[in-house]
């Protein structure tokens, strides 16, 4: 049997056929998307939401009657870590330092703590004769000393957890 090969017309119909049937496809995929993102309740939360927009266009010749001053439109992370209480008494004596200055206390339960490199963390449950336990539940960024889950142990001491030291920083 013999099949004959096919022609330059048919191989550019075919070309265009597939072009056409992915464009389709592609453009169904980003409509879809598009909605998803509209329909969206918590859009203001959004990484989309917080992009800048753009209320003025300056033209050639007009930076010198632009008078707005700039704004940051992407702040730098900041670094926290969350403490929880695994025990069932809100300790309020307990406190929680940075650098040796009080941050918040254990009363609610949980306490996040804005952190960055070289800052002294400890725990003073000095006077508190109940021991405690405290897990770190949240990390915004791997820490080496200190690690996701990590349980701490306190009971009328205060104690040191070290000093903050990032993983993978440049």
């Amino acid at each position: 049997m013999k099949y004959r090969s096919e022609s330059f017309i048919e191989k550019v119909i075919r070309g265009i056929s597939k072009f056409v049937l992915r464009l389709f496809v592609w453009g169904l995929l980003i409509l879809v998307v598009a909605q998803f993102i509209i329909l969206n309740s918590d859009f203001e939360e959004t990484l989309i939401a917080k992009f800048p927009q753009i209320r003025q266009v300056l033209k050639l010749g007009q930076e010198e009657e632009f008078t707005q001053q700039a704004k940051m439109v992407f702040a730098p992370q900041e670094e926290y870590i969350v403490f929880q209480l695994q025990t069932n008494n809100w300790p309020r004596q307990v406190k929680l330092l940075v650098n040796d200055q009080v941050i918040g206390t254990l009363a609610k339960g949980k306490l996040k703590v804005k952190i960055k490199e070289g800052d002294s963390l400890a725990i003073d449950a000095r006077g508190y004769e109940q021991g405690i336990w405290l897990t770190i539940t949240q990390l915004s960024t791997p820490l080496k000393n200190l690690q996701l889950g990590q349980q701490i142990w306190v009971k009328n001491e205060y104690k040191k957890l070290g000093i903050v030291k990032l993983k993978g920083k440049f």
